[in-house]
């Protein structure tokens, strides 16, 4: 630690405005292909069985009712895949009483004989089938009464019986050209690979009681959601079991939920031939276990000896910019001691030993201090902690989210209590941009859908305007392999490609407004555990390997890509080195490696660790994507500061914008640098290389320094805006007269960063589709072409990183610009409001140009207003 603080000074960014707005024509509709529908025949054959399911669900729940008390309206939830355009099939529903629309989700399969896209091909006279999948998507609805069920079902009788009968408006249509399948959601559908892994290690582990959380579908009537929280209250309290959260409600993003706790053998027979209970109700979606914290005790490899706390460091001023949300810390610690503003309304410190205080403790010190191996400047401001986490029940267990809690009701309270305030009482962090978030949930990987908590930081990233930075997720799993080429790297390359499936995100990684962090297999520590100079495995006497080269993503941390194939992580930070042992036979074809535990000198990031006896100077040497998380946190918040440091120069920065060009600047200093050769064969090259690197990398590696660096060569401009639905912002990018006819390497970087309103019951949830449209003459005009991840990728979340690249000499003209436009298009339907965006663009050359690039377009800039 330096002796004094640094200072620090406004950066030599310059503010750029917006050159122009105006309204886009509504886009064209894309012209689809025709959809092949069969034959009324073979519809009524094929689809007769489903409809006749829905028959026998509906009647067995109306006897259900009649032998139950009380007077419940029978009602089902049915399944319905659509064969054409969801929109138009809605369009023709709504309306209809009786009739709710729950969500819609994708669903791409391959066509089949009955539903398929037809194509002309050029000079072709017909139509033929495509090999692409049929457009197909899935509905849900709730069939409030028993008129509305009774209704469709005659009304589907009637057709089965006479094709040519005339039906009311859409039903006709419905049954002969859209309705691919029709069934009732059942218990099947309820059931989670969570819940059954609860079962197992229940069964295992001696345990009577099970923890479950209860999904239950969003009614928008508050009297219907009551209602099926009492049915879902009485029916687990019938079996023995018990409600031990009163439930959820989150209208924000229609979510509703209980947490029960039932006998095993109840949860047991949830998955037998003829499954009763809580799994049988029509108002349970899903049944998950109960959330747990992915806070594993792998991150910790050894204690360090006593870490001598600097006595000159400075202490934080004004109000907390940044939040933790996460294991209460030890505040006590000589490295955290009046840096703090531990916020605890549910007194978790009073169940909180010292000794448990691990991964709090450890978040907080990289935010603060970064790698203690090398320590940085201190941060500025108080750090606002607010514990989620509580103490584990025994001694070698991880902490973990609250037993008798639901995480999103834990979150949702801690932002609204920072952010508004908490009944009478004031928001008691209202200034925090940015929120950390280093724990993920291992029961609960990214599939088809966001999860509930990835939902939740998207809604409130939105809402309040903050900027939540959360890890991927760890995979701290053995990895096997077959030794085939001779050196290591090669070898696990081949096999983590085959076995992505297993290293996908942790929830809430998934949240699309988030920046989602991977970790690099890289720290501070100089601590060497295998020989370097066998480049072929760098084994040791021990058979001690670090596979991967420093600076590479680790073995360890989870991999995107993200909800629709969007780029996830974005970014990688050091996360700590891995080592394993490599054990095997040599008649064996598969080898596998082990992660290496309880090193006591490192590798590792050094982070400051509750110790023995009461000690308050400790560190321990963690490793995992939640100390690459916080080191982006710590990043994010001396971005922050600096624009804090433009908004008191006078430039054009407001408040609201703070967060969002965070987000962009953090993104801005990322590429893909050395890693980009770590993975695929030789084979692979151009697009296919790039979708492959993009899945492993993002957007690559930050590199802090190279965003603050004062260098002549680089110019960094920085826009914000806010854009209505259909409209466009133009932006000029001044290009400086020096750089005409040279050359010297060039890149221009360009970085869109925005926080989308949600939709979660559309298939595409995103509201706000911006985007950075880049003309082919400002390319031109440069004399570069895009590089690294590709542009479609790239647009798919809601930040948008471009690099181009050139050495041909340019040939624009004095007064020149390169231009581009950021668009906003409504996606999962129309957002209210205009949405607030951050563009960040950086050109540099080569050092050794010896151009002037900064000043010269400063001078543009100013002239230009």
């Amino acid at each position: 630690m330096a002796e004094t603080e640094t200072e620090l000074i406004a950066p030599p960014w310059i503010v750029l405005e917006a050159t122009r707005k105006e309204a886009m024509s509504p886009p064209q509709a894309t012209p689809r292909p025709p959809l092949h529908k069969p034959e009324s025949g073979d519809q009524i054959k094929r689809r007769d069985p489903g409809w006749q399911s829905l028959r026998n669900a509906f009647d067995a729940e109306r006897i259900r009712l009649r032998d139950s008390v009380g007077s419940e309206e029978p009602e089902l939830v049915v399944v319905i895949e659509v064969a054409q355009s969801v929109d138009v099939f809605l369009d023709k529903v709504e309306g209809i009483k009786g009739l709710e629309f729950l969500f819609e989700d994708a669903d791409e399969r391959l066509p089949d004989d009955d539903f398929h896209l037809l194509q002309k091909t050029k000079n072709a006279d017909e139509y033929l089938r495509t090999d692409s999948s049929a457009l197909k998507s899935t509905v849900y609805f709730v069939f409030t009464d028993s008129v509305a069920v009774e209704q469709l079902l005659s009304l589907w009788a009637k057709f089965k019986a006479n094709p040519s009968v005339r039906l009311p408006q859409p039903w006709k249509k419905v049954f002969t050209q859209q309705v691919e399948d029709v069934r009732a959601w059942a218990p099947q559908d309820r059931l989670t690979q969570s819940l059954k892994d609860a079962l197992q290690d229940a069964e295992m582990e001696g345990i009577k009681q099970i923890s479950v959380e209860v999904e239950l579908w969003y009614r928008r009537d508050r009297k219907a959601r009551a209602e099926a929280s009492r049915l879902i209250r009485d029916q687990a309290e019938a079996c023995g079991g018990s409600v031990i959260n009163d439930g959820c409600v989150i209208e924000g993003i229609d979510y509703h939920a209980l947490l029960v706790e039932l006998p095993i053998g109840e949860v047991e027979s949830f998955f037998s031939e003829n499954p009763a209970g809580l799994v049988s109700s029509k108002q349970v979606m899903h049944l998950h276990r109960n959330t747990q914290a992915s806070v594993r005790r792998l991150d910790a490899v050894g204690e360090s000896p006593m870490f001598a706390t600097p006595s000159d460091a400075l202490l934080p001023t004004g109000t907390p910019r940044v939040a933790l949300l996460d294991g209460l810390p030890m505040s006590n610690h000589g490295l955290l001691v009046d840096r703090l503003a531990v916020d605890d309304p549910d007194e978790r410190e009073r169940s909180y030993p010292a000794q448990h205080r691990e991964h709090g403790t450890a978040m907080a010190s990289v935010i603060i201090h970064g790698d203690l191996s090398e320590p940085q400047d201190a941060l500025q401001h108080p750090l606002y902690v607010r514990p989620i986490l509580e103490a584990p029940e025994r001694n070698r267990d991880p902490e973990r989210y609250p037993a008798n809690e639901l995480i999103c009701d834990v979150v949702h309270r801690a932002i609204v209590r920072m952010c508004e305030g908490e009944g009478s009482n004031p928001s008691t962090a209202a200034g925090v941009k940015i929120v950390n978030l280093s724990i993920g949930d291992p029961n609960r990987h990214l599939a088809r859908h966001v999860s509930p908590l990835a939902q939740l930081l998207d809604y409130l990233a939105h809402r309040y305007d903050l900027l939540f930075v959360v890890s991927a997720g760890n995979h701290p799993q053995p990895i096997s392999y077959k030794p085939q080429t001779g050196d290591l790297s090669t070898d696990l390359r081949q096999s983590l490609g085959d076995d992505l499936i297993d290293r996908r995100l942790l929830s809430p990684a998934e949240s699309i407004n988030a920046l989602t962090v991977g970790a690099l297999n890289s720290d501070r520590s100089d601590s060497t555990k295998t020989d370097s100079t066998k480049t072929d495995s760098t084994k040791t006497a021990a058979n001690l390997v670090e596979p991967v080269e420093r600076g590479s993503p680790a073995l360890y941390s989870a991999v995107g890509r993200g909800f629709a194939r969007s780029v996830k992580p974005e970014v990688f930070a050091p996360g700590g080195r891995q080592v394993y042992r490599e054990s095997f036979d040599e008649h064996q074809s598969v080898r596998v490696l082990q992660p290496l535990q309880n090193v006591g000198e490192g590798p590792g990031v050094l982070v400051a660790q509750p110790g023995t006896a009461g000690s308050t100077n400790s560190a321990h040497y963690w490793r995992g994507t939640s100390l690459a998380t916080a080191h982006v946190t710590r990043f994010a918040s001396d971005v922050l500061d600096r624009l804090e440091l433009l908004q008191a120069d006078g430039s054009a920065v407001p408040d609201e914008s703070l967060a969002v060009l965070t987000k962009a600047l953090v993104v801005h200093a990322s590429n893909w640098g050395k890693p980009k050769d770590w993975e695929t064969t030789a084979e692979i090259s151009g697009k296919s290389r790039r979708n492959g690197l993009s899945r492993l990398l993002g957007y690559g590696l930050i590199s802090p320094s190279w965003l603050f660096e004062d260098a002549p060569h680089r110019a960094t401009l920085v826009a914000t805006d806010a854009l209505d639905v259909d409209e466009q912002a133009f932006f000029e990018i001044p290009l400086p007269e020096a750089l005409r006819s040279s050359t010297h390497w060039r890149r221009l970087r360009l970085t869109l960063a925005w926080f989308s309103p949600i939709n979660p019951r559309h298939r595409s949830y995103r509201r706000a589709r911006l985007a950075l449209e880049i003309p082919s003459s400002s390319c031109n005009l440069l004399e570069v072409n895009r590089t690294e991840v590709h542009q479609r990728t790239a647009m798919r979340g809601t930040v948008q990183h471009e690099l181009l690249d050139g050495t041909n000499a340019p040939l624009f003209k004095d007064g020149d610009s390169f231009g581009v436009l950021v668009t906003a298009r409504p996606g999962a339907g129309a957002f209210e409001s205009p949405v607030r965006f951050g563009l960040v663009a950086t050109l540099e050359t080569a050092a050794e140009a010896d151009i002037a690039v900064r000043e010269q377009m400063r001078q543009r800039v100013r002239v230009r207003r």
